[in-house]
């Protein structure tokens, strides 16, 4: 089984010179164990489906700061069911990138997440981290391995 508890979510993207967008969100603002996609008018699940099997919902079990989290968890080994989804609005081609995440992934346990490269899902990702379950991590996209590492 996967557990994923993500507790903060803050995106920066510059896309040109002076022309700047970016997001952030507190789990702590969404009532306790609802379905985030479900709610927000920005976050959406891999098939458009909220408020159930794919979506994440806001917890009070693991946090890193304030009392709630996102709780994504899986029991196949493949992944899956839940695909939350942030999407951009629009692809980025130039600028600067900036992502942060606190994520608690249960000891023994794996995790995943991605980036996708266009506007509609599933058609080409710009980065995935995989997390095995031994704590090591790759961070790869469809031209190869771009990083390798462990994680606590």
């Amino acid at each position: 089984m996967r557990k994923l508890y993500t507790t903060l979510c803050l995106l920066g993207l510059a896309t040109g010179a002076f022309a700047q967008a970016s997001f952030s969100d507190n789990f702590d603002s969404y009532a306790l164990n609802a379905y985030i996609g479900a709610v927000s008018p920005n976050w959406t699940t891999w098939s458009g489906a909220t408020g159930g099997a794919e979506d994440a919902q806001a917890v009070n079990t693991q946090a890193s700061s304030g009392t709630q989290s996102a709780y994504l968890m899986s029991t196949d080994p493949a992944g899956g069911p839940q695909d939350f989804v942030l999407p951009f609005g629009a692809q980025y081609t130039t600028g600067r990138f900036q992502y942060e995440m606190n994520m608690y992934v249960t000891s023994g346990q794996g995790a995943y997440f991605n980036f996708q490269a266009n506007t509609t899902i599933g058609q080409l990702w710009a980065m995935e981290c995989y997390m095995n379950n031994t704590g090591a991590f790759k961070l790869s996209n469809t031209g190869g391995t771009l990083l390798t590492g462990t994680y606590p």
